[in-house]
């Protein structure tokens, strides 16, 4: 049976939030691939999400600081926090060993340490900082969410997936993402930067976005001989980050 558009974008909304959406979509493997090219979409409907609980809690007659803190707490609510353990756990594992494999195990381990933690709580701290000074909130949150999940999906075809025992969440998601499947969603991911952003700065977002991930990208593959789903959770988180930054510049 064919599966119509709007089931993949569920499929993606099932993986990347905690939205309600219905239980019975039983994903294939292709589905969860297709899913993949919806991320920006997701990310899109988060940062409308978030900006409408900024609003209300301006009209309730919170403090700009505060309506902004819940806005991005709301965030964090609606994914459960999924790319911001990505960043933790690639942190702790990149900086708890010298060997790969270890690494590795660090990673999958549940447990918080140092590196993870002064990770996390700078990104915390960062993205506070940079939403409370920039001009739109509304396309900073947009923007930003939206380019965070098109960078996960972006660099996939460009390495290899390294895991100790070849089993992981996002495995199945990661394997099908081809260089040819990635233009939509770039294409799309440009025209709202445009709308909220501007040409020429979206152009300069494009760029500066397009180095980090070859950075992170190529320092994931000396630390761990490739990338993982922990991996792309930190690509995510700072390249969210980077867009912020960029806006505050605005």
């Amino acid at each position: 049976m064919r599966k119509r558009k709007p089931y993949h974008l569920l499929v993606a909304l099932q993986f990347l939030t905690r939205f309600p959406v219905p239980k019975d979509l039983n994903p294939r493997q292709d589905d969860l691939s297709k899913s993949g090219l919806y991320f920006p979409l997701v990310g899109v409907i988060l940062g409308v999400a978030g900006w409408l609980i900024y609003k209300i809690a301006a009209f309730i007659g919170f403090s700009t600081e505060i309506s902004t803190l819940l806005a991005m707490i709301s965030v964090m609510i609606m994914t459960g926090g999924f790319h911001e353990d990505g960043l933790a756990d690639t942190f702790d594992g990149w900086g708890g060993s010298f060997s790969k494999e270890r690494k590795l195990e660090i990673m999958k381990d549940s447990r918080l340490g140092t590196y993870g933690s002064l990770a996390l709580i700078s990104a915390i701290l960062m993205r506070f900082t940079a939403l409370s000074q920039v001009s739109s909130l509304f396309g900073a949150l947009v923007v930003s969410l939206m380019m965070g999940r098109l960078s996960s999906i972006v660099i996939i075809p460009f390495s290899g997936y390294a895991s100790i025992d070849g089993q992981s969440r996002s495995k199945p998601i990661i394997e099908a993402i081809g260089k040819n499947s990635i233009i939509p969603p770039i294409a799309g991911s440009f025209i709202v930067s445009t709308l909220c952003f501007g040409f020429i700065n979206s152009v300069i977002l494009f760029i500066v976005l397009g180095l980090i991930c070859i950075f992170m990208l190529k320092l994931s593959e000396r630390q761990i001989s490739g990338y993982t789903g922990d991996v792309l959770g930190a690509i995510n988180i700072c390249c969210e980050l980077a867009t912020l930054m960029l806006f505050t510049l605005l």
